[in-house]
């Protein structure tokens, strides 16, 4: 009776942990300059939101979800009058005055409290997210070469 010689399984070179740890890391710090460059997009455009828009007075109507999301109520200096709700980034109470950033070509697209908060809020989040992403990608790949050095 013929005896099994065992065949030792070679593992392909591309399936070796340290080359997917690297990978890993290259992957989360790829992800992290994307996040980096969406915040920077965010910024330029609230930049430009900044430079077009009008400054007025508003009132919060009511809250819709709690402080961080208030109904805001303002008159455009074209008249009429626009409600919008606020999304996060600021706390806001009923009855409370605040001021109101909008795009005077379009008053119902966007107006946003006129707060660093609502403003450079998404752009701050984005960017931290971000920079986490590369730190965590960093140490992946840090990672991954001293193990291979051993």
């Amino acid at each position: 009776m013929p005896t099994k010689t065992a065949t030792p399984t070679l593992r392909p070179r591309l399936r070796s942990p340290s080359v997917l740890r690297r990978f890993r890391g290259v992957v989360v710090v790829i992800a992290g300059l994307w996040l980096v460059g969406v915040a920077v997009t965010i910024g330029n455009h609230a930049q430009r939101f900044i430079q077009r828009s009008e400054v007025v007075s508003g009132e919060v109507v009511k809250l819709d979800f709690g402080p961080a999301h208030g109904e805001v109520r303002f008159a455009p200096r074209q008249g009429g009058i626009v409600t919008y709700s606020q999304n996060g980034e600021v706390w806001l109470h009923p009855g409370q005055g605040v001021r109101v950033r909008y795009d005077p070509a379009r008053p119902n697209e966007g107006p946003v409290v006129d707060q660093p908060g609502a403003i450079w809020g998404p752009t701050i989040i984005v960017a931290a997210l971000g920079v986490i992403f590369m730190a965590v990608g960093a140490a992946l790949l840090r990672h991954a070469w001293r193990t291979r050095a051993r």
